[in-house]
């Protein structure tokens, strides 16, 4: 099977409204979903994410990014999300990084997370992101397992106000 990251586009709407509601079964948010659990509209998610493509049409507080679909060229089949941040603001530099990422939940465990992040880093790359920084929560055991199988660094662990602490690593792309 071939696995490739694609843009949303409207022939994904059912997938992502089944993708969304599985995903808030287990929390109330989404990573690297760029915010689709604030949408039950599909649409209203889709042009959501052309405002987040360029700086002038960015939200107050937030970066120019990309997100991608992970998805089964053969099947279609939608597996994961990713979003590719192409700079960093205070925030992002202490606890989201560049990529924000998630898999369904019935395609973990199998290898899927290690490579929508290969993946991404060869987008990454395209937008000459070199070093890619990436975080996890200190408590998410298989997400630092997916950063360290691609060449991810330790550097450090911040915590946020509310204390959450999450764990910083760079990547050579």
């Amino acid at each position: 099977m071939t696995y490739t990251l694609i843009e949303p586009t409207k022939s994904y709407c059912q997938q992502l409204k089944d993708y969304r509601l599985a995903l808030l079964q287990e929390t109330t948010f989404i990573n690297g979903a760029s915010s689709l659990e604030k949408f039950e509209e599909i649409k209203d998610y889709l042009a959501y994410l052309e405002t987040l493509k360029n700086a002038s049409t960015c939200p107050e507080g937030y970066v120019p990014s990309r997100t991608y679909l992970y998805v089964n060229e053969d099947t279609n089949e939608l597996l994961g999300i990713v979003n590719l941040r192409l700079s960093l603001n205070d925030f992002l530099n202490n606890f989201g990084g560049h990529i924000g990422y998630s898999i369904a939940p019935n395609y973990r465990k199998q290898g899927h997370g290690t490579n929508l992040l290969k993946l991404t880093l060869a987008k990454a790359k395209e937008f000459n992101i070199n070093p890619v920084l990436i975080t996890c929560l200190t408590t998410n055991a298989a997400s630092e397992k997916v950063i360290l199988n691609n060449g991810g660094i330790y550097q450090d662990t911040r915590e946020t106000s509310d204390g959450k602490a999450f764990k910083r690593f760079y990547i050579a792309n």
